[in-house]
């Protein structure tokens, strides 16, 4: 009896060294370098590892991933980036895994703009001021975005602010935009695009791609503004205009 207790003991060690040998996940535990990182910046965030045998699986918005590595980063951090992410681990040993999930609050760059023009007034350098005596702002059925639209008297410019269609109908966020040169969105471009553009007399005028919009809210209202921003009206000289629009 006492040598069958002795058997039975050491197939107990043995069973047990190997189960504890395969190293199956028993925790997954997540560690994010920022949880809200800014547009343009990176991230990394890291996974709790037990073995070299274990086999992460990454998902999220423009990942999938499954290999290895317990370490993901993202670089040059989109908006679209925004969202949550799932990570699965397992372990190539095992038949259990793990799963954990976490929310990326990518946010928009926030500046502020480097000229300070008079409120709901836009300069330009060859055309005629904009004094707006009406500053709008809504969903156009049209652009399928918010657009602002600023006005004044009669024969002079009047301005359009476009904002990216994949905001959808939602209130524009606070921080740094960046202007395209077309009117028309593609439905896989980022949220953080915008669209300046004016009439006068008769010609049609639009930015430039590649500049600044900065966006923020004063007292509930919508407010843009612009510094030296270039306009084309071809076969028309271009000219630049700074101005600040705010809903009325």
């Amino acid at each position: 009896m006492k040598k069958f207790f002795l058997i039975a003991a050491a197939s107990a060690a043995v069973f047990s060294a190997c189960t504890k040998g395969k190293n199956c996940a028993e925790k997954l535990m997540l560690e994010v370098s920022n949880p809200s990182p800014s547009v343009g910046s990176s991230v990394t965030i890291t996974s709790s590892r037990e073995s070299e045998e274990d086999v992460f699986q990454w998902n999220g918005p423009h990942t999938n991933l499954t290999n290895q590595s317990n370490i993901l980063t993202i670089d040059d951090l989109k908006p679209s980036h925004r969202g949550w992410y799932y990570v699965n681990k397992g372990n190539t040993d095992c038949n259990n895994s793990l799963n954990d999930s976490f929310y990326l609050d990518v946010k928009l760059l926030q500046e502020t703009a480097p000229c300070s023009p008079v409120n709901n007034t836009v300069s330009c350098s060859n055309i005629p001021d904009l004094a707006a005596s009406s500053v709008t702002k809504s969903f156009s059925d049209t652009w399928k975005g918010i657009t602002m639209e600023a006005s004044g008297s009669f024969g002079y410019p009047s301005f359009r602010v476009i904002f990216s269609s994949n905001n959808g109908n939602k209130e524009p966020e606070d921080g740094v935009y960046t202007t395209q040169n077309t009117l028309l969105f593609d439905p896989i471009e980022e949220r953080d695009l915008v669209s300046v553009s004016f009439l006068y007399s008769n010609n049609f005028y639009h930015c430039q791609e590649g500049s600044k919009v900065y966006v923020k809210h004063v007292n509930g209202k919508l407010q843009v503004s612009f510094c030296s921003l270039v306009f084309g009206s071809s076969p028309l000289p271009n000219t630049t205009c700074s101005g600040r629009l705010t809903e009325l």
